[in-house]
């Protein structure tokens, strides 16, 4: 009879010890698809800001013309 008490003990600790590691196991793979998820939409930014950049027009005047560039502005008188 003690025999069939611990069959039955490690028939259910190893059956506790099943669902923990498959839920364990569902739990990474949501967190590896959201991880995922993040990282391409991160990507998809940077590929805007890449585009977003590339398509700028530059005008090599646009800084002598900016009022609040410093190099534009009176000197500063000390005193």
């Amino acid at each position: 009879m003690i025999w069939l008490a611990i069959l039955k003990l490690l028939l259910t600790v190893s059956n506790s010890l099943t669902g923990y590691m498959r839920e364990k196991q569902l739990l990474d793979a949501g967190e590896a698809k959201n991880l995922s998820r993040g990282l391409q939409e991160t990507l998809d930014v940077i590929e805007k800001i890449k585009t977003a950049k590339r398509d700028l027009k530059h005008d090599p005047n646009s800084v002598r013309k900016d009022p609040d560039n410093r190099d534009n502005k009176p000197p500063m008188s000390s005193g």
